[in-house]
Formats: structure tokens, C-alpha cells, sequence
């Protein structure tokens, strides 16, 4: 029999018997390949504009190829999403490659954050950058249950981190500090300040060092929570997976892509084509 002769839907019928599919989307096309792969795998490709074509929308292919069919898909979301249906019914898909450069990512924030035991780590690592410590605290901020908004290098609105938790804000503001230079209350005041204009329900000061005493009495006056260096180790250490103390491998659950993965790889104004 030549498989290549069959019919589309034919690859169809027989892919979901072979894999015990109750379903297979619309979107995804079945066909046959000439010979088997040597693995399963994925390939991903997006949409794009062909200057050539007056910038009409192409949307190409992605590729899933088992044993010795194609699947096919215009829409790289949708093949992502059957791939994890496939995963979860226990067939081995090897790694495509934007899900190799996300666990790459996430082995090289290991790496930056697995040493940090004490406020001196964190300053040596972001003294130079104090942005990157804005995200880094947004990102432990994450792995609490917030959704963190790092807000615009060029914002100077006295907090640099909105966090949305259920229907509540807070303002964050973070001050990457020698041990040895403490926050006074006029930097509190400024927090406090710009809270009158956003009118968030919380409000967060966070530091590697500490707080002078008429800071903490200010922001007791005021509901300022106070993070110094040594809360912020604990936090890591309780929150931060990635921490030598809580550390576990990488697992699948991490590098998983989803939609926001995907929209990274193509203009905003296409992102409705994934």
C-alpha cells in the first residue's frame, strides 16, 4: 500500500487509532511521510509579512512529525497545545527549539540566583544594574502568587513594581543598597506620595540593607510594608524554587511554552494570526 496515495482524511482516521485520540482539532492536518522519523519532533514556524506580496500575512507550517505521519498546523498555539495533550498521554515528543531556549533560560537564572545566601550576594550581584533588581524582585514577587509589572526605566513616580493579586494593588519600590546605606523616611515619603495619585490598596518598600528608625516609624504611620535585606533572603529561601535550599531540576511543567512564549517571536500587529 502506498501510504503517500491515501487521502488526508484516511491519515486522519488512522493517526487517532493509532494513538487512541478521542479527538484530533480541526486545525491540525494528517498525512503521511515516506518514511518513518528516526524520533518524534516538533518544529514551530510563525506568521510573517512578505514585503515581496504587498506585506500579505503568511502563516506557514508547523510540523509534528511521529513515527510516519506529519502533522500539520497554520497555527503555532494550537500545535503547542496538541503537543502537551500528546505529552500527556505519554508520548515522548522531543524538545523543539524554542523549548530549549526557555529551559536554557531558566538553567542560566539558576545560575545567577543559586548562590545568593545573604543581603552581600544580591548587592554584588546587582549593585551595577539596579534595574535587574527590579526584576529580580518582580520575579520573586511571581513565584508568590503576584502577577508583577515592572514599570519604565524612565518612570521616576517614586515605586518601580505594580503587583496585582485579586482585585488589590500594591506599589513596590526597590532600592538595591550598600548594607551600610540604610533608607530614610524621605524615600518612604516619596512611595507614600506617589500612592496618593494611584491609589493602590498596598504599598511595599523593598532593600538589601535596612531602615533608619524614623523610615520604620513613618511607615507604620503610613501602612508601608518594609522588606530590608534580611526579610529578603527569607523570602528567597521560602519562595524562590531556584534557591540551592528549595532547588529541584527543571522540570517540563517549567519549560512549557504558552501563548506568551509564542507572542514573543512575532509582531504585536500578528499576534491574532497565532
Amino acid at each position: 500500500m502506498n501510504l503517500k496515495s491515501l487521502l488526508p482524511s484516511k491519515a486522519r482516521i488512522l493517526f487517532q487509532q493509532a494513538y487512541s485520540l478521542p479527538f484530533l482539532p480541526s486545525e491540525i492536518e494528517v498525512e503521511f511521510s515516506s518514511r518513518p522519523a528516526a524520533k518524534n519532533f516538533y518544529l514551530l514556524s510563525y506568521p510573517y509579512k512578505n514585503p515581496l506580496k504587498n506585506q500579505a500575512v503568511v502563516r506557514p507550517y508547523s510540523c509534528l512529525y511521529i513515527d510516519r505521519y506529519i502533522l500539520k498546523s497554520q497555527s503555532p498555539l494550537i500545535m503547542v497545545q496538541f503537543v502537551s495533550q500528546l505529552r500527556e498521554r505519554g508520548l515522548l515528543i522531543a524538545m523543539c527549539r524554542e523549548e530549549l531556549e526557555k529551559a536554557n533560560a531558566l538553567e542560566a537564572r539558576i545560575e545567577k540566583i543559586r548562590n545568593f545566601s545573604s543581603p552581600q550576594d544580591i548587592i554584588n550581584r546587582f549593585m551595577a544594574v539596579p534595574t535587574d533588581f527590579e526584576k529580580f524582585c518582580a520575579d520573586l514577587f511571581s513565584h508568590m502568587g503576584y502577577r508583577a509589572v515592572v514599570t519604565p526605566p524612565s518612570n521616576d513616580g517614586g515605586y518601580d513594581i505594580r503587583l496585582f493579586h485579586g482585585k488589590e494593588t500594591t506599589l513596590v519600590e526597590c532600592k538595591c543598597y550598600s548594607t551600610a546605606h540604610k533608607v530614610d523616611r524621605p524615600l518612604i515619603q516619596k512611595l507614600v506620595g506617589a500612592n496618593r495619585k494611584e491609589c493602590a490598596d498596598h504599598m511595599l518598600f523593598v532593600t538589601t540593607s535596612s531602615f533608619t528608625y524614623p523610615a520604620i516609624e513613618f511607615a507604620r504611620q503610613t501602612k508601608v510594608g518594609l522588606i530590608d535585606g534580611t526579610d529578603l533572603i527569607s523570602l528567597i529561601r521560602r519562595y524562590q524554587p531556584l534557591h540551592p535550599e528549595t532547588y529541584s531540576p527543571i522540570t517540563e511543567a517549567d519549560w512549557r511554552l504558552n501563548a506568551s512564549d509564542l507572542m514573543s517571536h512575532v509582531p504585536r500587529n500578528l499576534i491574532g494570526y497565532l
